[in-house]
């Protein structure tokens, strides 16, 4: 692509406030752009710090957190997850 029509196909997305489709790139990509959060501790203070750092760097690269509360000593760990 030549550097003109670059800068001209950018220039539109940033005026048109173009956000990705996250459904789309996951096809284009072969990616789910999903990262999977699991944690043993029940402490809501400690569950809410994680989950909002978490979150933040997840959104700022274009990723979804799935957060999945699980016990780590439970036997049917593998199969809970």
């Amino acid at each position: 692509m030549r550097p003109e029509t670059r800068d001209r196909v950018l220039a539109a997305a940033r005026d048109l406030d173009y956000q990705p489709n996250v459904s789309a790139r996951r096809l284009a990509s072969k990616r789910s752009f999903v990262i999977g959060l699991l944690y043993d501790n029940p402490d809501s203070d400690y569950v809410m710090a994680i989950q909002e750092g978490a979150l933040e760097v997840c959104r700022a690269r274009g990723y979804h957190l799935l957060i999945h509360p699980c016990r780590t000593l439970s036997p049917s760990l593998i199969e809970e997850v």
